[in-house]
């Protein structure tokens, strides 16, 4: 009597198999598959859990603050100013762009223009540096119907340093608070339109409005040279 044979699939070949095919919940695997299920990555113990609350570093909020502007006035006809000075031993330059108007009114040959401003600013004082982005709505009174324009301005705007102290000021909050006053001269164009240029004095003053202790502030004079394109 002979002995029935079986055919035995070699135990390598099977375990390779086994392995082509995904795991299905429930039980068994799915006949007849081809890939491999990958497991989920598994994070490395020595870098350690990635915090979602960390916070924004000064560069990032700057850029921030200076993007979310530029969003508010996107369709708007720029204009550029270049800008720069000195006061309080702090010497200060930066670039503004200023954008279209959205508030106008004329009354007795005079005219207020209302327009939102993105400026970035450097801050120096004896060789320490902090940079400064900040978006400001800025109102300007000027004659309606001259060609040389002597006009006032003055403006409210939220900023953000890239640190939280310069040389000896410590201001406790990178964010700050802005008004500043000017005055200057234009020509050219129509005030906030195409084609007008300016020249003038601005003073800033920059402060938390005493949210937090030390509140020492940061002032700023600057000559300003404009043109809206």
């Amino acid at each position: 009597m002979k002995a029935h044979r079986t055919s035995a699939r070699p135990i390598g070949r099977t375990f390779a198999v086994a392995l082509r095919r995904p795991f299905v919940a429930g039980g068994g695997s799915s006949p007849g598959a081809d890939h491999v299920d990958t497991l989920p990555p598994v994070p490395d113990p020595k870098r350690g859990p990635r915090s979602a609350g960390r916070p924004l570093s000064g560069a990032r909020a700057l850029g921030g603050v200076v993007l979310a502007g530029a969003a508010l006035g996107c369709a708007a006809e720029p204009g550029v100013v270049l800008q720069g000075g000195r006061y309080d031993s702090v010497e200060t330059v930066g670039l503004q762009v200023v954008l279209d108007d959205w508030f106008r009114a004329e009354r007795g040959g005079w005219r207020v223009v209302g327009y939102p401003e993105l400026q970035v600013n450097r801050h120096e004082l004896n060789g320490d540096k902090l940079w400064q982005g900040g978006v400001f709505a800025t109102f300007r009174v000027d004659p309606a119907h001259a060609r040389m324009r002597p006009y006032l301005e003055a403006g409210l705007g939220a900023n953000v340093f890239s640190r939280g102290d310069l040389g000896s000021k410590d201001f406790s909050t990178r964010f700050q608070f802005g008004e500043h006053i000017g005055i200057g001269v234009a020509w050219g164009g129509n005030t906030g339109g195409t084609n007008e240029t300016w020249v003038g004095l601005r003073f800033t003053h920059y402060s938390n409005a005493g949210i937090k202790k030390p509140n020492p502030g940061l002032e700023a004079l600057q000559l300003v040279l404009g043109h809206r394109f």
